[in-house]
């Protein structure tokens, strides 16, 4: 086994001219006159648990979501704008879940509704989730996808996506999956899972605080597919859509991120014994970790917390691959070992 690198503050500093400490990208900074004002909290707290954050108080077993929980009619839920309203946001909440339910793709959000912001895209993507876990799925995980600027250029969106993991979505290391159960286009990426032993603030986070609530890392892949029936999507619609989230699996190893370093590991992607890529933990925003805390400060402005137990996906070190029924995919982590999965 490769020797393990200690991680030092410094591999943040090296990146500190791209990103800033919250782990915010620097040289797009997210401008606040681009979210709702003012932004209801939302909590996606799991069944039995029960977490304080600094800007919301979950309620056990319930997500909390403003687009549901607002009288019904015509109320809006950007009181200044008056743009989506609570019946379109549960019209197209019912959509796409019906659409991952049945295996059916349906048109583009931001075609049909190009007013449509990212902020009001995560709003549909909160009732997707409430009505997954009203059919008995059970919230363990948030991602974020898109953090590469070549995947971003591939899908044509310009900044990172993110959404949620549920129990329904992880299967075990080492099994097969049948695309025709739940999969329309399916895709593979490797990725750097953490996996937080404490709940993070919902503001101010650095990767610094993101390293210290992490328990352990774990190899891991991500099977994306999109619920439209087109691959030309938006970040609306790609945020609308879970972030194109349909599966996840960890590795079996478990890593202290303390004693590896996740900027310079390496990864390799095999299909069917042949690789298929490489990349190394700098590609996902300069650092899982830098990464996990752009997510932990994104959710934070809807009053979403990064919780103890949490599975954070922070994007992938390769380029996504297609899957097809018959494949094989092992992803090599230099320090976290193998996870594989195959497909039928």
């Amino acid at each position: 086994m490769i020797a393990r690198k200690r991680l030092t503050d410094r591999s943040f500093e090296q990146r500190g001219r791209l990103y800033r400490a919250d782990g915010r990208i620097a040289k797009k900074p997210m401008s606040p006159s681009k979210r709702s004002s003012p932004v209801p909290p939302a909590s996606t707290q799991r069944s039995g648990t029960s977490a304080k954050t600094s800007k919301a108080t979950s309620t056990p077993g319930k997500v909390l979501s403003p687009i549901l929980d607002q009288s019904e009619g015509q109320t809006p839920i950007k009181s200044k704008d008056q743009i989506m309203t609570v019946d379109l946001a549960s019209r197209l909440s019912d959509e796409l879940f019906d659409a991952l339910r049945n295996r059916a793709p349906i048109p583009l959000i931001s075609a049909r509704h190009p007013e449509l912001d990212i902020d009001e895209a995560y709003r549909i993507s909160l009732g997707v989730l409430e009505r997954r876990q009203a059919d008995g799925e059970r919230l363990v995980g948030k991602k974020i996808g898109l953090t590469a600027k070549a995947v971003q250029q591939m899908v044509g969106v310009d900044e990172p996506d993110f959404g949620f993991l549920t129990n329904a979505m992880q299967f075990a290391d080492g099994g097969t999956v049948t695309i025709a159960d739940s999969m329309m286009t399916p895709m593979v990426e490797a990725e750097i899972a953490l996996v937080l032993k404490s709940t993070l603030p919902t503001d101010g986070v650095t990767p610094e605080m993101v390293m210290d609530a992490t328990e352990f890392a774990a190899a891991s892949l991500e099977i994306v597919d999109t619920r439209f029936d087109t691959p030309k999507i938006t970040i609306v619609d790609t945020v609308a859509d879970n972030a194109s989230s349909a599966l996840f699996v960890l590795g079996k190893d478990r890593v202290d991120p303390r004693e590896v370093d996740l900027v310079t590991m390496k990864c390799e992607l095999f299909r069917n014994g042949d690789k298929l890529s490489q990349g190394l933990g700098a590609a996902v925003l300069g650092s899982p970790f830098i990464s996990a805390a752009w997510l932990a400060n994104r959710l934070g402005a809807f009053g979403v917390a990064l919780e103890a137990g949490d599975v954070v996906l922070p994007g992938s070190l390769v380029p996504f691959a297609p899957i097809a029924a018959g494949d094989t995919f092992v992803a090599e982590f230099e320090g976290l070992g193998l996870v594989s999965a195959t497909f039928a």
